[in-house]
């Protein structure tokens, strides 16, 4: 088995892995550029017809306002994409929600690696156990972690471990099964 493992107190989404890195979509970070100057113009506009139209002057504040905000947002979240450094495969993200129920079933799909005897599983939609998954679209790489709710937040209740493919790849497609 071709695993590795770490300790329980680190989530899987906010950890760095050293085959993991971050990339910026350019032609994403130039079009929220630009819709973030064309929103402070609309700023600008909005103050100088302030006294002679104030219903197109508080339109124009808000089309910026809201340009503004959406701008940032795709600035700062939307313009980044998680790759596979040996592959180059853009890595998928995914939380799968379960009942208390299958914790021990889970613990041992992630310990065997093997994903393709799912036990009977069904997931929900707010479940106390929510099983993190990270994947490389390519099948070669892949992580997964157990997290369990306790009042007001999810906790580790598995280290994470990771996956090579052939494991990687049955992973990936375990997830997209029960995503849909």
């Amino acid at each position: 088995m071709n695993n590795q493992t770490i300790s329980y107190e680190e989530c899987l989404f906010t950890i760095t892995h050293p085959d993991i890195y971050i990339e910026r979509n350019s032609m994403m970070t130039t079009r929220s550029l630009i819709l973030l100057l064309l929103s402070s113009s609309l700023f600008c506009i909005a103050f100088c017809f302030h006294k002679s139209n104030p219903t197109f002057s508080l339109f124009l504040f808000t089309a910026g306002g809201c340009g503004s905000i959406w701008a940032i947002h795709s600035l700062f979240h939307k313009n980044r994409r998680k790759k596979y450094r040996p592959t180059g495969s853009e890595m998928r993200e995914c939380a799968l929600f379960f009942e208390n129920e299958y914790k021990s079933t889970l613990l041992t799909l992630l310990r065997t690696g093997d994903f393709r005897n799912k036990n009977n599983l069904t997931n929900c939609i707010n479940g106390g156990i929510r099983m993190d998954i990270i994947y490389s679209v390519d099948g070669r790489f892949a992580a997964a972690q157990l997290m369990e709710f306790e009042p007001y937040s999810f906790y580790p209740a598995s280290p994470i471990f990771y996956y090579r493919e052939p494991q990687a790849t049955d992973l990936g497609q375990f997830a997209m099964q029960f995503k849909q």
